[in-house]
């Protein structure tokens, strides 16, 4: 089948220079930090030009900004970008904020005001889950720069049942640090919020310790809005449908790994939402996997219906929380685990 010409826009995401982090909840996974060529980039977007006249460049996809290089890198992507702009988005590197003073007058250039940071609990849990020891303080000093630079913090936490007593311990440091009247003082409003995050990629290991309906007592439900159904009600709810999905868009997300394989931006970056790599095949084919639902999770997705998976993956007395998007996704990759 020929590619179809054009796609409105397509938006490519380079792991230039890795992550400084080895987040237990990462959903893109732990990929070694390895420098990728800015000439391998260069000539891949050129190559991706023909088959859509907006190209949208990247040069991360785990950490932004955790280059020494990152002001280079930030003007690298908007010259190879094509007929767009790239974005900058409410996410920086606290890893470098706290090394680099330079780094938070660079972003007073941007017209963002607020900026996201996730804490996971107390300082042991906080180092555990980012899985890097000094996270934790490095959070709260990071926090502490933003506001007295004027920006506005924002903390997210993700919850398991083996931090959920951290909770109290969060919302006392936001009432200590007073991030409230700070925020409010440099005119704007502090956030927290919790959830559990999608069950894939290094976060699926956590499934064990996933939180359950009966674990909502012990969470202020103010912070933790979206979240969901427990998995015996959409075990029900999936058995009952033939639903088959064909998972490409008309303005497609990749993300590139330093060896450049390319994935699909649905889920975790593993062999079976692989569509190849860049150095060995051409875009064009590759597009026509995506295109085609030719990867192994596309092809299951469009072929076995949601009630065949959730029976033999699902659990239907489990009450462990999930959104349903969340939970499909857990069942395609539990596929390809099993088959391993």
């Amino acid at each position: 089948m020929g590619c179809v010409s054009v796609f409105e826009k397509i938006s490519l995401c380079f792991d230039v220079y890795g992550c400084p982090n080895r987040c237990k909840h990462c959903w893109i996974g732990h990929k070694q930090n390895k420098i990728m060529s800015k000439d391998g980039i260069r000539k891949i977007v050129n190559e991706f030009a023909d088959f859509s006249s907006k190209i949208e460049v990247y040069s991360w996809l785990r950490e932004p900004d955790f280059s020494d290089e990152y002001k280079n890198l930030w003007e690298f992507d908007k010259e190879v970008s094509i007929n767009v702009k790239p974005k900058r988005f409410e996410l920086l590197s606290f890893y470098r904020l706290v090394r680099d003073e330079k780094y938070i007058e660079w972003l007073k250039d941007f017209d963002i005001k607020t900026y996201q940071l996730t804490i996971f609990g107390n300082e042991q849990t906080t180092d555990y889950y980012t899985g890097r020891k000094g996270a934790y303080k490095e959070i709260l000093k990071a926090t502490n720069i933003l506001l007295d630079n004027g920006f506005i913090p924002k903390w997210q936490m993700f919850v398991y049942k083996d931090n959920i007593d951290d909770i109290d311990h969060v919302l006392s440091l936001i009432n200590s640090m007073e991030l409230i009247d700070r925020s409010k003082e440099n005119g704007g409003t502090f956030q927290f919020f919790i959830h559990t995050g999608s069950c894939d990629g290094e976060n699926s290991k956590n499934y064990y310790k996933w939180v359950e309906s009966s674990d909502l007592h012990k969470i202020p439900l103010e912070y933790f809005k979206n979240y969901g159904k427990e998995e015996r009600l959409l075990y029900e709810e999936l058995l009952q449908s033939k639903d088959i999905k064909k998972l490409n868009e008309s303005s497609p997300v990749f993300y590139i790994d330093n060896e450049f394989n390319i994935y699909p931006n649905f889920s975790e970056m593993n062999e079976h939402w692989k569509l190849g790599n860049l150095n060995l095949e051409s875009v064009e084919d590759l597009l026509n996997i995506y295109i085609d639902n030719r990867s192994p999770a596309q092809s299951l997705r469009n072929t076995i219906p949601l009630c065949d998976l959730v029976v033999k993956y699902g659990d239907p007395n489990s009450k462990k929380l999930f959104s349903k998007e969340d939970y499909i996704d857990f069942l395609i990759n539990t596929h390809f685990r099993k088959l391993i």
